[in-house]
């Protein structure tokens, strides 16, 4: 086995530096010639670390194909200063390999003592608003201006490293150590990411609103900035994103719709005025001009303006008909609601995709 270390110049993130302990942080990130931990070897382990808040880089790699319980044991007996792990799709594959691995050579290993943060998981659910074709590192890379001198990928890397274990060259050895250098090293330039935990109803500070006779726009700003700027649309409203600030556009709804009362059985329908009214006000109606509300007509109708959102957030709640599953408010109602509603009305219309 042999162990290489290296140091980077490359800046931190504001989001990592502010809301971590820095020399507790340990990303790491593994190179294996297949996917099951059973049937295939485990030839290089990387960590990326911080010294004196100097990123620094140490990497495991096994010189042939005996060598996996030697780079398991100096990893996880390098892990044990560290409190925290940062990875992208760890718990997808690298967590379970090395588990895996464990189990097999009676490893004692450490995942159960460490905070963990998934850089992967915390972009899923925004794959679409983000415009992201998928959600492979290098891809997320690309999309953050983040370039490689790595050409490989992975798999490419499996024959390389089978030539190498046979007849080791420095040619060879630079390439594998490469890629998961800057594996690792973009991992920490796209742990910029870690805002993703700030992107909620919570924490996103609501500025203001502005409309038109079309649309209503809505302006916010994160705690802390994206990697990059988006641009989202979508028939239910569109999404700007730029550095620290979100602009959300939704279209204005003018017409008739209704809204349904939740109780139809104590209501009565009146096919002739197409509304329903309380049965404490319809018996004294002509049996003749009332009929039992049933919960699709069992409404009343409001004409205006109106906001789509895609569930109940601000009320009353109005649709075009009792089976639809979006909704609307009126706009008057955005007068006298609170920041942290309307907050919460953005970002339901940011996860409906």
């Amino acid at each position: 086995m042999n162990t290489f270390d290296d140091k980077l110049d490359t800046p931190i993130p504001k989001v990592l530096s502010e809301t971590y302990k820095l020399e507790e942080i340990l990303f790491f990130d593994i190179e294996t010639t297949g996917f099951s931990s059973k049937n295939s070897q485990l030839y290089l382990i990387g960590c990326l670390y911080f010294k004196d808040n100097v990123p620094c880089i140490r990497q495991f790699f096994a010189n042939h194909m005996g060598e996996e319980t030697e780079i398991l044991t100096a990893f996880f007996d390098f892990s044990k200063s560290f409190h925290t792990l940062i990875h992208f799709n760890g718990n997808g594959f690298d967590i379970p390999y090395l588990l895996g691995k464990c189990n097999f050579f009676e490893i004692d290993e450490e995942f159960s003592n460490f905070l963990e943060c998934d850089i992967y998981k915390l972009i899923t659910p925004y794959k679409k608003l983000f415009g992201l074709p998928n959600l492979k590192q290098k891809t997320i890379e690309e999309f953050s201006s983040i370039h490689r001198k790595d050409k490989y990928n992975g798999g490419e890397l499996i024959p390389i490293y089978n030539s190498y274990a046979k007849n080791p060259s420095q040619d060879l050895l630079e390439i594998l150590l490469l890629h998961n250098h800057e594996d690792l090293e973009g991992m920490l330039k796209l742990s910029s990411l870690l805002s993703l935990k700030y992107f909620n109803a919570e924490k996103i500070q609501y500025q203001s609103l502005k409309g038109n006779d079309d649309s209503i726009t809505f302006f916010l700003k994160y705690v802390y900035p994206l990697p990059f700027s988006f641009d989202y649309q979508c028939n239910f409203f569109s999404a700007h994103s730029k550095e620290q600030e979100l602009y959300i556009t939704v279209p204005i709804f003018s017409g008739t719709l209704k809204y349904f009362y939740p109780d139809y059985k104590n209501y009565y329908y009146l096919p002739l005025e197409d509304m329903a009214i309380h049965k404490s006000v319809a018996e004294y109606m002509d049996k003749d001009c009332r009929q039992k509300a049933k919960a699709s007509n069992c409404y009343s109708k409001k004409e205006g303006c109106f906001l789509m959102q895609p569930y109940e957030i601000l009320s009353p709640a109005f649709r075009q008909e009792y089976k639809d599953k979006v909704c609307y408010f009126s706009l008057e109602e955005l007068k006298c609601t609170d920041t942290s509603l309307l907050c919460k009305y953005i970002f339901s219309m940011l996860l409906m995709h």
